[in-house]
Formats: C-alpha cells, sequence, structure tokens
C-alpha cells in the first residue's frame, strides 16, 4: 500500500503515519484549523472536500471546553436564517432583522465550519501552532490528538504529531494539505 501522506511503500509502515493510523481504526471527526488569511480559503476548500470540519477565522475560547454552548450558538443561527429565509421576521423593523441578519452571518463566519459537529473531534489539523496556542490548550486540556505545522518558533513537544516546516510558505501549507485530503479520501 501507498500512502501519499507519508510516502511510504510497504504495507507495514503504513500504519505508522499518523493519519494512517486514525483512518485504519475508524476515527473520522476531523478538524482543520487555520486562521492565516493566505490559507483559510485552501483549509475551507480541503474540509469541504473531506467532508471534516473547519476554523478559518479566530479561534474562539472555549470552543471545546464550552462545545454545548457553541453548538446553541450555531443551532439558534441557523434556525434564525431559516426563519428569515420563510419572512417570519416581516413584524420586526428593518433595523431589527438587518441586527438578525449581521448576527447570523457572524456566528456562520466564525464557526459556520462546526455545522453539524455534535462532539469533539478525533484528530485536529493546525496550521501554525504557535498562532493558534488557544486551540492548542484546549485540545492538550480534553486529550484530543494535535497534528499540526510547527514552525521555528512553536513547540513541537505540545503536538501530538508535529510536522516541521514553515507555516508562511503558501504553497508548502497548500501541498501538505492537499496530502492529508488525499490521505483522508
Amino acid at each position: 500500500a501507498i500512502c501519499s501522506f507519508c510516502f511510504v511503500v510497504s504495507a507495514d509502515s503504513f500504519s505508522s503515519c499518523f493519519l494512517c493510523e486514525f483512518l485504519l481504526y475508524g476515527f473520522i471527526i476531523f478538524l482543520f484549523v487555520g486562521t492565516k488569511k493566505q490559507i483559510k480559503d485552501k483549509v475551507m476548500e480541503v474540509a469541504k472536500e473531506t467532508g471534516s470540519f473547519y476554523i478559518s477565522e479566530r479561534w474562539l475560547g472555549g470552543i471545546f471546553t464550552n462545545f454545548n454552548q457553541v453548538k446553541n450558538s450555531l443551532a439558534k443561527a441557523l434556525d434564525s436564517k431559516e426563519k428569515l429565509s420563510k419572512g417570519q421576521f416581516g413584524n420586526y423593523t428593518k433595523k431589527e432583522r438587518l441586527i438578525i441578519n449581521r448576527e447570523i452571518e457572524k456566528t456562520e463566519r466564525m464557526i459556520g465550519g462546526l455545522k453539524g459537529m455534535d462532539r469533539i473531534p478525533d484528530l485536529m489539523f493546525i496550521i501554525d501552532t504557535h498562532k493558534e496556542g488557544t486551540a492548542v490548550s484546549e485540545a492538550r486540556r480534553l486529550k484530543v490528538p494535535i497534528s499540526g505545522i510547527v514552525d521555528s518558533n512553536g513547540d513541537p513537544d505540545i503536538i501530538d504529531f508535529p510536522i516541521p516546516m514553515n507555516d508562511d510558505a503558501t504553497l508548502a501549507v497548500s501541498y501538505v494539505l492537499d496530502l492529508v485530503k488525499d490521505a483522508i479520501l
């Protein structure tokens, strides 16, 4: 077997790749975290193509530790969006409808990539583990395995499966994300 992510050719070492290990044992909920401007679109694209979840805006503290509240906020925004499209806010003033619409847009922008996620993910893939320190600390607190791109300014010891490389090199990060996508699919 050939793993396109870890470039391993033998069947024995195929399972030694962290991503292959998760895929072989049936861990299915992945969360991609990439909030840098130059890579956020690629993170969203890969997550959508693989059926995974993503955070492409700022990591809000408490996404994991306060997960039930995050789910409730997302459900409320989706419910309001549905009511708005059905015209159930017709008796509200134009300004009130605008405020509701802005709240819906902000919620979808910040945590819309978590839509449908009913539990904490089995693996997080973080681009720039130094910048996403809050995400790393929350994942470690809840014992969620972390794979991430660790630059020279990051600490590889706190990442379960570090990938040492320059996290500012857009093409290189895109290449790694494509490899992860191929391994998941």
